[in-house]
């Protein structure tokens, strides 16, 4: 991923639900959607797959989904469905080989190009959306 905006984006938070198997990420928005977006923690769905298989490696990942939240826009009570203007970042903790995938309408893997380890931060991964309501996860 080139140029990530980790260092100019404002960040959010998004917390595990206490008692859960949930894990807490980030989810940084650049200053321009930050303008116009707050983020929000949401419920991990029920009943979303927990694997999933590239067709081209013939591979079969594990998925563990580690959180759900959506983007509002400011002012309003609804999460934005579909694709916001640009794309923001996630941050992760993963450990090494694992790679991460989202829900919309389906399982996703990020594209190479939409993931990446930042080398000051042992242990993350740094991933760009521009879904206003995904499902995060690793595998």
């Amino acid at each position: 991923m080139s140029g990530h905006f980790l260092s100019n984006g404002k960040s959010f938070p998004i917390q595990a639900k206490p008692g859960s198997a949930e894990q807490a990420i980030e989810v940084i928005l650049s200053p321009g959607l930050a303008k116009k977006y707050v983020v929000e923690k949401k419920d991990i769905p029920k009943g979303i797959p927990t694997s999933w298989r590239d067709d081209a490696s013939q591979k079969t990942y594990k998925i563990k989904w580690l959180n759900n939240f959506g983007l509002k826009p400011i002012g309003k009570p609804d999460f934005v469905p579909g694709k916001v203007s640009e794309k923001y970042e996630l941050l992760v903790e993963a450990g090494e080989g694992e790679t991460l995938f989202y829900y919309d309408e389906g399982v996703k893997r990020f594209p190479p190009g939409d993931l990446e380890r930042p080398g000051n931060m042992p242990g993350k991964l740094a991933a760009r959306l521009d879904l206003g309501d995904p499902v995060i996860g690793r595998g």
